[in-house]
């Protein structure tokens, strides 16, 4: 998988974007940048344009305002479903303000969206099954969070140090809370679901 990408605007379903054919191929579509995960299968990762570490967005500008995933894009005349967001995607873009999932997606990965700023609420949609560790570390100004029903498990920093955080309802799902998930965070009081096994160290750490 590539590491980190961008997306600026509304994107519509069913844009016509042009790529190379290989599996690593990167392509835009209205600012949002893909990687092609699985040809056969059709389904596409948003991606960040750059080579890590340090110029993920060298020569593009960085994601700003409301961003919109759509469903499906068009490329080489084929239909690929949006289904992840890769590792480190938006991680710092801190001129985002609101992010629109697609209901079909999947996953979001490891510090997608870490140290996004200007996020004051996220969705994450019923489809989503994986929340990667720092997936909104740092997100200093995110107050509102509406965790889909389904999923098992808060990784490692998921949400750390979102001090504007003051509190959030958990899934009945869950069965992991891993360490620091809330770390440092500003939640004030929180209820641990009864299927929860393994609650891992300074998960719910207050800030000093």
């Amino acid at each position: 998988m590539k590491p980190l990408c961008a997306a600026v605007l509304t994107v519509m379903c069913g844009m016509t974007v042009c790529a190379q054919s290989d599996s690593d191929s990167v392509m835009d579509s209205n600012d949002l940048y893909y990687s092609v995960v699985n040809y056969t299968s059709s389904w596409v990762e948003v991606t960040y344009p750059g080579e890590m570490p340090r110029s993920m967005w060298e020569g593009h500008e960085m994601p700003s305002g409301q961003i919109v995933f759509p469903a499906t894009i068009m490329h080489e005349g084929r239909q690929f479903d949006v289904r992840e967001v890769d590792e480190w995607t938006f991680m710092g873009c801190k001129d985002i303000t609101g992010v629109e999932f697609t209901d079909d997606l999947k996953s979001i990965g490891f510090s997608a969206f870490a140290f996004c700023e200007g996020l004051t609420s996220i969705r994450v949609p019923h489809s989503v099954t994986h929340l990667g560790g720092c997936s909104f570390l740092g997100c200093k100004n995110l107050k509102e969070v509406t965790l889909p029903a389904g999923l098992k498990a808060l990784n490692p920093y998921v949400f750390a140090d979102c001090v504007a955080l003051r509190q959030v309802e958990l899934p009945e799902t869950l069965t992991m809370i891993d360490r620091s998930a809330f770390d440092h965070s500003g939640l004030e009081t929180v209820s641990i679901p009864e299927k929860v096994i393994f609650l891992g160290m300074n998960a719910f750490r207050a800030r000093a």
